[in-house]
């Protein structure tokens, strides 16, 4: 009787032990790398976890304000903000409402563009009908201690002309990612902009508001809500002109079981190798 207790009681410490610690691995969720998607304006795609490879074709801020368009789009492109449809296949979904001039679409602004407006590559001006149209308070750099940005998003003041340039009138522009699992990075802006608001609403459809407050042109900020909660919409408010660099999402992550490691099964192998001695002792 002794005996058989003698074996029982290690046997059992054992292999309660053992199965926990094979328990604990099974149950315990894997780590993930998180899923980054940036929408930065200079493709008809998004840029994921920093690849640009994946990203789609290279959208021109220039080509997309003339009347032509480009790939279909633009701001004289089929319908008012055809731009606006560009990342739908993307869950993007992008509205708009001007103020003032009830006609100022969505339009893309080179901010990698020169200040100097007779520069013979890329300047932020242009003169066209003997009128400099443009904006060199839109650019970035290092010439202004920020990081090119690329194509920044505008309300157009002149649409079809071929140079882009923002509006002063202002307006909302709407994102609706209410189709994705993503929680809401950055939203990063450019230009002086003294006034507008930036509205989050949560898929749980709670609301947050951020009052955007940018003191000089040629400024690069960015904004993120205070809560860490999956994003629905983001609806930005200017009073007056400004521009949109881009919007960082993260991909909410799933659960996933974590799958019994190696020194698990190695574990379970060695208590059944001390069970079997413990029982031969007895």
């Amino acid at each position: 009787m002794r005996s058989t207790y003698s074996f029982s009681k290690p046997a059992f410490a054992l292999g309660a032990a053992t199965a926990l610690s094979v328990g604990a691995v099974c149950l315990a969720p894997a780590a993930q790398a998180a899923t980054y998607y940036d929408l930065d304006f200079n493709y008809n795609g998004l840029v994921k976890n920093g690849d640009t490879s994946s990203a789609g074709d290279p959208l021109s801020a220039y080509l997309l304000d003339s009347a032509g368009g480009q790939y279909g789009y633009g701001t004289l492109a089929g319908s008012f903000d055809a731009i606006s449809t560009i990342w739908e296949d993307d869950g993007i979904f992008i509205t708009t409402d001007p103020k003032g001039r009830r006609t100022d679409p969505l339009g893309l602004f080179n901010s990698n563009c020169n200040p100097d407006r007779h520069a013979a590559t890329d300047p932020c001006e242009q003169k066209i009908g003997g009128k400099w149209k443009g904006d060199p308070d839109l650019a970035t750099g290092t010439l202004f201690g920020t990081s090119p940005q690329g194509n920044l998003l505008i309300f157009e003041e002149n649409p079809g002309d071929g140079a882009p340039d923002d509006t002063k009138h202002g307006g909302v522009i709407t994102f609706d990612v209410s189709s994705k699992n993503w929680f809401l990075e950055e939203i990063g802006f450019v230009d002086d902009i003294s006034g507008g608001l930036i509205t989050y609403t949560f898929a749980d459809d709670t609301m947050e508001t951020d009052a955007i407050n940018i003191a000089g042109d040629n400024k690069l900020e960015f904004y993120s809500p205070t809560q860490a909660k999956e994003i629905k919409t983001v609806a930005v408010e200017y009073y007056g002109s400004g521009a949109i660099s881009g919007l960082r999402f993260k991909e909410a992550e799933p659960v996933v079981p974590r799958i019994p490691e190696p020194t698990a099964t190695l574990g379970l192998a060695i208590f059944g190798a001390i069970a079997t001695r413990l029982k031969r002792q007895a």
